[in-house]
């Protein structure tokens, strides 16, 4: 049986609501017994024994939730047992295989993503997107994101190579060209990642179809450092391979992506001093996740000129 599989019956054994089915229908039977025992005609032993049934019942639906609770903590363990095998496996292909993709494999690898999700994507980056300050997207390629940031000044556009940065680029008018900040890293050979990167200036980083291809170690390097680079109430956005469903699983099985289960990002977040702020899993395969870096925003900025800004032609 392939972890894919087991995470599959774990997401529908999850999927099925059972307290609210169990608390319908006690609630149900003590309206009965509430009816029956209010009248004035009483049977007073008969009364006695639907009460004392009703209890049999509460326990019988508690020792059911119980039992039904324990097949998904069952089904985790499983899970559990064979998460280090795959980051091992997410490792070999990181290092033997996405590090070779190439320019043109990148830009054309896309994360399907579905209309209401993608327009929730769009609005949640353009709330975040203040004029007072730098923002950063990593792996722009060819998307129309940028379109939502561009309040933001600087916008540093970061990839592993200059050729995945140019296409983005040249979207643009030379006038507001000249507020990019085309910078690569490359977390293959490189730590600290960000090494000429300011510290505490960031108002929102946001990636797009990027951490989907990094193993869970590499992820945990990349928020300890996004987390200095974000000054208070700072806000990073990315996407990931979800593992916590079963066909991210099937992806990371196939090498597609990275086997990064949301539950360790989670726990990833919280260890390097983030708030989780909102999480969204869409229809197709645009998985993503907030999270703030604690504070609030502040600026020495008074004002800024004001441009429109359109797509070059």
């Amino acid at each position: 049986m392939t972890l894919s599989q087991i995470v599959q019956f774990k997401n529908q054994i999850d999927s099925l609501r059972v307290d609210p089915v169990g608390s319908e229908f006690v609630r149900h039977l003590e309206d009965i017994l509430h009816h029956v025992s209010s009248n004035e005609i009483r049977a007073e032993s008969d009364i006695q024994n639907v009460e004392q049934d009703l209890d049999a019942v509460k326990q019988s639906v508690d020792a059911f939730r119980n039992s039904f609770a324990n097949v998904s903590r069952s089904l985790q363990h499983m899970v559990e047992s064979r998460d280090p095998g795959m980051y091992d496996h997410s490792m070999r292909v990181y290092q033997e295989e996405f590090s070779q993709d190439t320019v043109e494999h990148i830009l054309n690898r896309g994360l399907p993503i579905d209309r209401a999700s993608e327009n929730i994507l769009l609005a949640r980056v353009k709330s975040y997107a203040d004029w007072r300050l730098p923002g950063m997207i990593i792996r722009p390629a060819m998307q129309d994101y940028i379109d939502s940031m561009v309040a933001l000044d600087p916008l540093y556009l970061v990839d592993h190579d200059v050729g995945l940065l140019e296409p983005a680029k040249e979207r643009y008018l030379p006038e507001y060209q000249r507020r990019l900040r085309l910078y690569t890293i490359n977390d293959y050979v490189r730590r600290p990642i960000f090494k000429n990167f300011p510290k505490n200036q960031f108002g929102l980083i946001f990636a797009y179809n990027y951490f989907n291809y990094k193993p869970l170690s590499v992820i945990d390097d990349y928020l300890a450092e996004m987390y200095q680079l974000l000054r208070p109430g700072g806000v990073l956005i990315f996407t990931y391979n979800n593992c916590d469903l079963w066909h991210c699983v099937s992806f990371a099985e196939k090498n597609f992506m990275c086997y990064t289960p949301g539950v360790k990002i989670w726990d990833l977040a919280h260890k390097h001093g983030y708030a989780v702020t909102f999480e969204h899993n869409g229809l197709l395969d645009a998985k993503w996740i907030e999270l703030k870096k604690p504070g609030e925003i502040v600026s020495i900025r008074g004002g800024q000129s004001l441009a429109k800004i359109v797509v070059g032609q």
